[in-house]
């Protein structure tokens, strides 16, 4: 491998136009975690909520409550934190436990053994109750008295 890489600097190799420099030193203490953090956009609801990765986030911190229905990038860093960009701003983002589903069958049995809710039953003298009545229209009167010559 050496003997690869030698050959095909040779063959490769092209001086700079200029000899400076360009690395630039940054300014400051830079975050690489949250610099190289997986990013997804979400919207949030109504009440600040994001969902991502099948769990729900809310912001740690109650300075960002006015985060309603916005545009919201979320970066996932390499430990696992989440975090929220918006408008600039870093959020951090803390998950919120889901409520759990109660089963539809288990709540309607529930429901009526507690006797909430009741079959509706039509008054006496409601039409359904009658039965089916005979109509008769013009076409059936017409049709018995019919003379053909």
């Amino acid at each position: 491998m050496p003997k690869l890489i030698a050959r095909h600097n040779r063959k490769f190799a092209v001086t700079p136009a200029e000899g400076e420099d360009v690395y630039v030193k940054p300014e400051g203490k830079v975050d690489l975690d949250f610099l190289f953090a997986r990013r997804e956009s979400r919207r949030t609801d109504h009440g600040g909520m994001i969902s991502y990765g099948g769990r729900r986030y809310v912001p740690a911190a109650d300075d960002c409550l006015g985060m309603a229905q916005t545009t919201v990038e979320v970066r996932e860093t390499s430990t696992g934190r989440i975090w929220g960009v918006s408008k600039g701003r870093r959020i951090e983002m803390k998950e919120v436990e889901s409520q759990k589903r109660v089963d539809s069958d288990e709540a309607s049995a529930k429901k009526r053994k507690s006797g909430l809710v009741k079959a509706h039953k039509p008054a006496p003298d409601h039409p359904w109750r009658r039965g089916v009545v005979k109509r008769q229209g013009y076409h059936s009167t017409c049709r018995d008295k019919r003379t053909f010559a």
